[in-house]
């Protein structure tokens, strides 16, 4: 007698198919995951390679670029990359300047000022340029924090520091251009300050930072 191969059942077909969605929603995740602790750490190795530059700058010049020497103008104010390109001409302290990857192109959205298309660099202020009344001229909505203090509070807890970057960080979502400026002192006691800390999740709230603090 011929016999028929006996195909799958119903059942056993949402069996497997349960199973993939199972094996589906616990790899997901985990590769998103791993994608942002990659961003995450490729951010924080730029930003390294960026504050070497700095510093390398401030040995020759005996002085930090100066970011409100390129924000006077309505082109320049919008353009995060125009503020250190100090550090790659005419002597180049660094080839290129890297690209914030949380920081898509021709996302208005972001809070993040830069030139559309234009594929955007951190964040850049220096202590003359942050901090009012240490720049002269001043610069009208462009001093960030009102005393030295609230700036040492905001990025570095107290800390003393002469420049900061900053990437919009995980949550892609700018905290520090948010704020309703400039800044008082004590930042981190108002708890105005949104500094990232993967330990809430990779992608949590807050903003990727360097200062001059941590080249020390």
């Amino acid at each position: 007698m011929r016999t028929h191969p006996r195909g799958f059942t119903l059942i056993e077909l949402l069996i497997v198919v349960a199973i993939i969605a199972i094996l589906a929603a616990i790899a997901v995740p985990n590769f998103l995951e791993a994608q942002t602790r990659a961003k995450v750490s490729r951010t924080k190795a730029d930003m390294r390679s960026l504050a070497t530059a700095i510093e390398a700058y401030s040995v020759d010049w005996n002085l930090y670029p100066i970011a409100a020497q390129y924000v006077s103008g309505p082109a320049m104010l919008n353009r995060f990359n125009a503020r250190l390109i100090q550090i790659t001409t005419p002597v180049a302290y660094i080839t290129s300047l890297p690209i914030d990857v949380f920081t898509p192109e021709n996302d208005p959205g972001m809070g993040l000022p830069y030139t559309p298309g234009e594929k955007p660099t951190f964040e850049y202020e220096d202590l003359r340029t942050a901090v009012m009344g240490e720049n002269f001229p001043p610069i009208p909505d462009y001093n960030l924090f009102t005393t030295r203090q609230a700036y040492y509070d905001y990025f570095a807890q107290g800390r003393v520091i002469s420049w900061n970057l900053v990437s919009a960080g995980a949550d892609r979502r700018n905290d520090f251009q948010s704020q309703s400026l400039p800044i008082s002192a004590p930042a981190v006691v108002l708890g105005i300050n949104s500094l990232y800390d993967p330990t809430n999740g990779t992608v949590s709230r807050g903003d990727v930072t360097r200062t001059s603090a941590e080249q020390r």
